[in-house]
């Protein structure tokens, strides 16, 4: 499966971005007005001037104060219990550390909804989230929409990272890299968990649309992977409660962010956009992206920026039509590559992992 046959390739351009939240000085200034015309005659007929202007002053501080509180709170309320698409209002604290050593990642199918997770440990207790909802479900209440948690967060222990650990190597499938052939499991075609074992990172690949070379899973292998899967799905059934640090979702908000086009090389994609966009692309360090499957090159090229210069590009990018803007899944923008066939170029904005590496959307 490529990046561009999946089926969530449509709602990645259904919906708008959530724009910054901002407080406004417009009503400020209208506030101060208001406060101002609410004296009373005499009050404003006899009192000193001074006095007056300090009244004004008084009453624009005290209206700041609300706006920076409401837009504070809802700063607060937005990263304490869920997660969002495209880039972190202004003002949201970066995840720390800003790099961490994965012990664990996987992607894995779920029972109910979430239907499908990947989530990534950290040494440092990370547990990184990205929950794919099933939009027929009643929405997680973690979730940025229906589609999508974004990218979530919750903090383990040492002990409760040694204790996820301990769970996935228990299943004995991660001796050795195994690649297998698994029936009946359900789409997308593959299930990858990765773990650090006596030193080294070992990788179990499940699959309904197996390669050459690979063999069809035991039935102990197969029970396995389904005791393994279950848990992974949701670590918070099966951990006690010490093994948490924080056991509550809130958004992960990184430090750096990989602006990606696909499919194709931006020396063929980059002409097709309009001039300005060509301008603010075009003199970047764009590298070929890793396909974290391992299973073919990735069509997609990027480059890297922090998060205001991300602003930047896709401030100019929300101007330069016909480009389009989405974001059910993440940041994105689509074009049509002009070659008559109705193929679609899209333009994404991925969040960079503690690890160094972002998720291939499509993946």
């Amino acid at each position: 499966m490529s990046t561009y046959d999946d089926s969530l390739l449509a709602a990645r351009f259904a919906a708008l971005a959530p724009e910054p939240l901002a407080g406004n000085w417009d009503d400020v200034v209208r506030g101060a007005a208001v406060a101002r015309e609410e004296q009373l005659p005499e009050e404003r007929s006899h009192a000193p001037r001074g006095r007056r202007r300090l009244l004004v002053v008084l009453a624009a501080a005290v209206v700041v104060v609300v706006v920076g509180t409401a837009a504070a709170f809802g700063l607060r309320a937005l990263f304490s219990d869920r997660g969002f698409i495209g880039l972190p209002p202004k003002g949201a604290t970066p995840s720390s550390p800003k790099s961490g050593n994965l012990v664990i990642s996987y992607w894995v199918g779920a029972d109910g909804n979430p239907r499908r997770v990947k989530a990534w440990v950290y040494a440092d207790g990370r547990l990184i989230w990205r929950r794919e909802g099933d939009p027929t479900r009643r929405r997680l209440p973690e979730a940025a929409n229906r589609w999508s948690s974004g990218v979530i967060e919750q903090r383990l222990t040492r002990t409760g990272v040694d204790r996820f650990r301990s769970a996935v190597l228990a299943s004995g499938l991660f001796i050795r890299d195994l690649e297998l052939v698994l029936e009946g499991d359900g789409e997308p075609c593959f299930n990858i968990i990765q773990a650090r074992s006596r030193g080294r990172s070992v990788r179990w690949t499940g699959s309904q649309c197996p390669r050459a070379g690979w063999r069809t899973a035991t039935t102990e292998e197969a029970q396995a992977i389904q005791r393994l899967k279950s848990r992974l799905g949701d670590p918070a059934q099966w951990l006690p409660a010490s093994a948490w640090k924080q056991r509550e979702f809130k958004a992960y908000v990184p430090s750096r962010f990989a602006v990606c086009l696909a499919p194709g090389k931006p020396s063929l994609l980059l002409p097709l956009l309009p001039t300005s966009a060509q301008d603010v692309l075009r003199a970047r360090d764009w590298r070929r992206a890793r396909d974290w499957r391992r299973l073919k090159a990735s069509s997609m090229y990027c480059f890297d920026v922090t998060t205001e210069e991300a602003r930047s590009v896709a401030k100019t990018l929300d101007g330069a039509g016909p480009i389009k803007k989405g974001g059910a899944i993440s940041l994105n923008y689509q074009f049509e590559s002009g070659t008559g066939t109705g193929e679609i170029i899209g333009i994404f904005f991925e969040p960079y992992l503690p690890h160094g590496e972002i998720d291939l959307p499509g993946g």
